[in-house]
């Protein structure tokens, strides 16, 4: 999650995002991205790898990361979710920083030191996505992976269609812009966000759809059973790795590598 500031100074409610990870949607979402990107890496080989999660929020990304072996920092610059992220259970991070991309980029030796670097929900409220993407891989060593999960376009107008909203139906077709509970915001396809990751000089390793039926499953996890979560969670991840599917992902991930 990015924090509670636009990159233009428009100030932002992320607190509205505390708790997601506790709904069906976020716990899908959460799931169907954690398994794609180990799916593609060596997160369980065995070695210990250093990463950083930008604008991890509350720290569920973060927080798998480091119970497989790892060493992360998590990196957030809205107080709310650093607070939530602190209270985490289980093994404790390497580091949680108040800050952004740049906070990263000014610790000592940074650039060029991270093995993983995760962007989940932070490209879509920046100015400048490409420059954003820039910065991002100035963390990764040679080799190094990045994990970038933003808000896909195709996804966001079956949205939009579906629930009759065409004042956000014309803006996204205009120039993918829209207003979520966040704030302002901006879609990207798939074919956009493929431009930016390759003049930034990395590889594509894949890249998947995440959330395609169980958009408006928005109730908590707690009033669900665990077979269905578990059906949920795997219906979710099929579709994600469909290629005729995953164009409609609510949120689309790109997971690519540095060359060494």
């Amino acid at each position: 999650m990015p924090g509670s500031e636009h990159s233009s100074g428009v100030p932002r409610n992320f607190e509205k995002f505390l708790g997601h990870d506790k709904t069906v949607h976020g716990y899908i979402r959460r799931r169907v991205t954690q398994a794609n990107l180990e799916r593609l890496t060596d997160l369980n080989s065995g070695k210990t790898l250093r990463a950083i999660d930008i604008g991890g929020g509350e720290g569920a990304d973060a927080q798998r990361l480091q119970s497989l072996g790892h060493k992360v920092i998590l990196i957030d610059p809205n107080e709310s979710m650093i607070n939530a992220a602190r209270e985490l259970k289980g093994p404790p991070l390497s580091a949680i920083i108040p800050g952004d991309i740049d906070t990263a980029l000014a610790l000592p030796s940074a650039e060029g030191s991270f093995d993983l670097v995760l962007s989940h929900g932070v490209l879509m409220y920046q100015d400048n996505p490409q420059a954003e993407v820039d910065k991002l891989v100035r963390l990764l060593k040679p080799g190094g992976t990045l994990s970038l999960l933003t808000k896909g376009l195709v996804g966001a107008r079956i949205q939009a269609a579906q629930n009759r909203d065409a004042d956000r139906l014309r803006s996204l077709n205009q120039d993918g812009s829209y207003v979520n509970e966040m704030g302002p915001a901006r879609a990207y396809s798939a074919a956009k966000l493929r431009t930016f990751i390759e003049n930034s000089g990395l590889d594509i390793i894949d890249w998947f759809g995440v959330i395609i039926s169980s958009d408006d499953r928005r109730e908590p996890i707690d009033e669900v059973s665990e077979t269905e979560l578990t059906a949920l969670f795997w219906k979710e991840l099929m579709l994600s790795r469909d290629p005729h599917q995953r164009h409609k992902g609510q949120m689309l991930q790109f997971i690519a590598r540095k060359n060494a």
